[in-house]
């Protein structure tokens, strides 16, 4: 326990980072909604989703209806909202709506109050981080007890950073959000297959965990759907002495494969 504690102060430090990396691009706030770089779809997901319907609460403008070819992107480039479908004269966001189910609508429902979208990427990229240091943790005092606290830190440290976390979090742009969403559920989902595995499958609460972040993994980008296929190879790996190591070798193959997404 006291080892534990000693790592609260680095992840700490850690996640303070993430947030401030993910702040600095508030910079580019703008009321431009053809700004590729700042952008709030998710709070138009949100607020779209708090009024009872799928579309974004953002209004196409009357511009952009009125040409002969909506579509055609040279007609439709200074009206356009980047990154959205438009479909019946209403926007429409391509990307998982995981980001705005699990954090933005529950508190805009009970405050009224819009959580801006860099800020839902930034809670995502804390959570993310303490379901890393936790799987990293678990691993080293199983298979590497003697690892340092430095060891362990900078362990979780490099995972962030080959995953391209703090890059994505610098351009918290519409895709950036369930890239890091997504990045989060996977980090939990591996923690809770790896404690379901631990107890050889006896333990289902585990396993029902497991399954509902993969859930919200594959709502956040549908893309990772045949990745996380393989997830679910590893609810049926065989019993046997060397079962933990077999399963350290595939959670570090699936974090490498499913990043390469």
């Amino acid at each position: 326990m006291h080892r534990f504690l000693s790592l609260l102060l680095p992840l700490a430090f850690m996640s303070a980072l993430l947030i401030w990396i993910t702040s600095g691009i508030t910079i580019f706030k703008s009321d431009d909604y053809t700004n590729i770089w700042y952008q709030h779809h998710y709070e138009y997901l949100t607020e779209g989703f708090a009024q009872g319907h799928t579309h974004l609460s953002l209004t196409p403008s009357k511009e952009l209806l009125t040409l002969r070819d909506p579509y055609d992107h040279n007609q439709n480039y200074p009206y356009r909202l980047w990154d959205a479908t438009l479909y019946h004269n209403k926007y429409y966001l391509y990307y998982g709506p995981t980001p705005a189910i699990l954090f933005m609508l529950p508190l805009k429902i009970l405050t009224q109050w819009t959580m801006p979208q860099w800020l839902s990427e930034a809670i995502f990229a804390v959570i993310g981080c303490l379901g890393l240091s936790l799987l990293v943790w678990d691993i080293a005092c199983k298979y590497f007890p003697k690892v340092s606290i430095l060891g362990v830190c900078f362990t979780i440290f490099t995972i962030l950073n080959v995953t391209w976390l703090p890059v994505t979090l610098r351009w918290a742009s519409v895709w950036g959000l369930p890239v890091v969403a997504a990045c989060t559920c996977l980090w939990w989902t591996l923690y809770f297959l790896w404690k379901f595995q631990l107890c050889n499958g006896e333990e289902l609460d585990w396993a029902i965990l497991s399954g509902f972040s993969l859930g919200l993994l594959l709502g956040s980008r549908a893309t990772y759907l045949f990745a996380a296929t393989i997830l679910l190879f590893f609810y049926f790996i065989p019993k046997s002495p060397h079962r933990g190591i077999k399963l350290v070798v595939l959670l570090l193959s699936v974090v490498l494969y499913l990043q390469q997404e």
